[in-house]
C-alpha cells in the first residue's frame, strides 16, 4: 500500500490542499444568487493557504438570470471536478481497494466512489430514468439533509456546507483510522 510510505500529516495535508485550492477558485467565482441579477460587480473574500485577498469580478453588462444559471452551471462543474480529485487521491495512496466499512467516515467514501464514478464516466447528470441515478439523488438527500426544495433539475446537490466540507471531513477521518 502506498499510505505506508507516507505520514498520516502529509496525506492530511495533500487532501487540504486540495480543499483550499478548491474553496479559493470557488470563492473568487462565486455561487450566484437571485439577488446578484442586475448587479454588474461581484465582490468576495479569497483565503488561500498562506494569503488572503478581496477579488471583485466585473462584469461588462448587468448579470441576468442567463449568465446567473451559466456561472452557476460552471461552479457545479468544478465541485463535481473536486470530487474526481479526492477520490483520485485516497485511491492513488491504497485506501478504497477496497473501501474499509471498518473505518470511520467509510459511508461517505463510498458516496464519493459513486459520486466519482458518475461525474467521471459521464456527463454528470443526474437522470430521474435511471434507478442507479435516483438512488444516488435519495442517498445524498438522507445523508446530507438536502431540501428537495432546493435540488436543481438535472444536477445531483452538491451544496459546500452540506456535501463537499462533510466528505472531505470523512475521507480525512477514514484516512486517519488506517493509521491509528
Amino acid at each position: 500500500m502506498r499510505w505506508e510510505t507516507h505520514t498520516e500529516e502529509e496525506i492530511i495535508f495533500k487532501i487540504e490542499e486540495i480543499r483550499v485550492y478548491h474553496f479559493s477558485i470557488r470563492r473568487a467565482y462565486r455561487y450566484i444568487s437571485e439577488e446578484d441579477i442586475g448587479s454588474k460587480e461581484l465582490s468576495s473574500k479569497v483565503i488561500m493557504i498562506k494569503n488572503s485577498y478581496s477579488s471583485l469580478l466585473k462584469f461588462d453588462k448587468e448579470i441576468d438570470s442567463d449568465t446567473r444559471s451559466e456561472i452557476n452551471g460552471m461552479g457545479h462543474f468544478l465541485n463535481q471536478n473536486i470530487l474526481i480529485r479526492l477520490y483520485a487521491l485516497i485511491e492513488y495512496y491504497g485506501f478504497t481497494k477496497p473501501i474499509d466499512n471498518k473505518k470511520e467516515g467509510y459511508r461517505d467514501v463510498e458516496i464519493l466512489k459513486k459520486l466519482r464514478d458518475k461525474f467521471a464516466h459521464s456527463r454528470g447528470k443526474y437522470n430521474s430514468t435511471k434507478n442507479k441515478d435516483v438512488k444516488l439523488l435519495m442517498e445524498l438527500i438522507d445523508r446530507f439533509g438536502i431540501n428537495k426544495m432546493d435540488l436543481v433539475e438535472g444536477e445531483f446537490p452538491l451544496p459546500k456546507d452540506k456535501v463537499i466540507n462533510t466528505i472531505f471531513n470523512s475521507c480525512k477521518l477514514y484516512v486517519r483510522g488506517f493509521y491509528g
